[in-house]
């Protein structure tokens, strides 16, 4: 959740929330975990499905929401759809609403992220990661999953662009991803149907890149179209039993053929950053803890009961324990 959509229309609110407000929330990574009952974090499709095959739809993948958030601060530039006189002023307010993960996109994929939601904006001559403020500049963050893909070759990596540019710099930003991924993507030929085995014999490559814009999906073969590729149901909700059934019935009655991603996240309004004035709290970090202390019970029952759950997506991930319970999910299913 960002500032983005909430309708601030009290003058005098804006002050107080600026003035009273203030921090980014999380700052350090807090995911020194790499193996998971002697899995490692960083090869774990690889060496839980060595001798077993699965659908990529049926894989349980750990994933982040508004993955290269890390890099905002009170000093980020503000996004040119978020440019008003409160957006300048309370810059940490923004800043720790904008926020949703405290480690890089190299520390994710280490630590078993397989999944990473990806928004870009079109700043300072450059494609940028965005969600409120800038925080990184989309080349950085390619590099970082680049490294890693050529590293760990058997690991598939979902980017799902679900933000783009404008469309005058399509051109631009696939120029940028064709320089920095060129032989790693999976070609759209395959799809959510497709094996783990499959793919590591074609040797193709591993990176599945979804473009939600049909003009940008039609640039290359390479990008798979968002709207026929993967289901992502949005509960828009600040309260986490609203969230769980939101997401579990999403599951229960998710499309055949396609990815699916359980939106196990939060999203607040006015009156939610208003309540931090309060006592209540002040930041997405706080404000994201129902989650954080009961994801793990909701994968799990969601697995216990039978349900097709796919990709996973939180906020904070670092602080949840969540990718130890899906690499888990995965090795009980042998």
């Amino acid at each position: 959740m960002s500032l983005v959509n909430i309708p601030w229309q009290n003058g005098a609110v804006l002050l107080m929330l600026g003035v009273l407000l203030g921090g980014c929330g999380a700052s350090t990574c807090e995911d020194p975990q790499t193996s998971v009952q002697g899995i490692s974090t960083q090869d774990w499709m690889s060496q839980i499905y060595s001798n077993q095959d699965i659908n990529l739809r049926d894989l349980v993948i750990p994933g982040t929401h508004d993955s290269g958030t890390y890099g905002i601060t009170a000093s980020s530039d503000v996004s040119l759809g978020s440019e008003t006189w409160f957006y300048q002023f309370a810059k940490p307010v923004v800043a720790g609403w904008s926020k949703t993960q405290a480690c890089n996109i190299a520390q994710q994929l280490d630590g078993g992220i397989r999944y990473l939601d990806l928004r870009l904006e079109w700043h300072k001559d450059q494609v940028w990661i965005v969600h409120g403020m800038f925080s990184d500049t989309l080349e950085n963050v390619l590099q970082d999953i680049g490294t890693f893909s050529e590293a760990h070759p058997q690991e598939i990596v979902i980017l799902d662009f679900q933000e783009l540019t404008s469309v005058e710099y399509y051109g631009a930003t696939h120029d940028l991803i064709q320089t920095q991924l060129s032989g790693q993507m999976l070609s759209s030929q395959w799809g959510a149907e497709s094996t783990l085995h499959q793919l590591w014999d074609a040797n193709e490559g591993n990176i599945i890149a979804v473009m939600n814009g049909s003009q940008m999906a039609d640039l290359s073969e390479d990008y798979w179209y968002r709207g026929a590729t993967l289901e992502s149901d949005w509960a828009n909700s600040g309260n986490a039993d609203v969230v769980r059934a939101h997401v579990t019935n999403a599951i229960e009655n998710r499309a055949d053929g396609q990815f699916s991603v359980a939106q196990a996240v939060v999203t607040g309004n006015a009156s939610s950053i208003i309540a931090g004035i309060f006592g209540g709290p002040n930041t997405l970090l706080k404000f994201n803890q129902p989650i954080a202390d009961e994801i793990n019970t909701w994968v799990a029952g969601w697995v216990d009961d039978g349900l097709p759950v796919n990709i996973v997506m939180t906020d904070f991930y670092d602080r949840t324990g969540v990718v130890q319970t899906i690499i888990e999910t995965n090795i009980d299913a042998l």
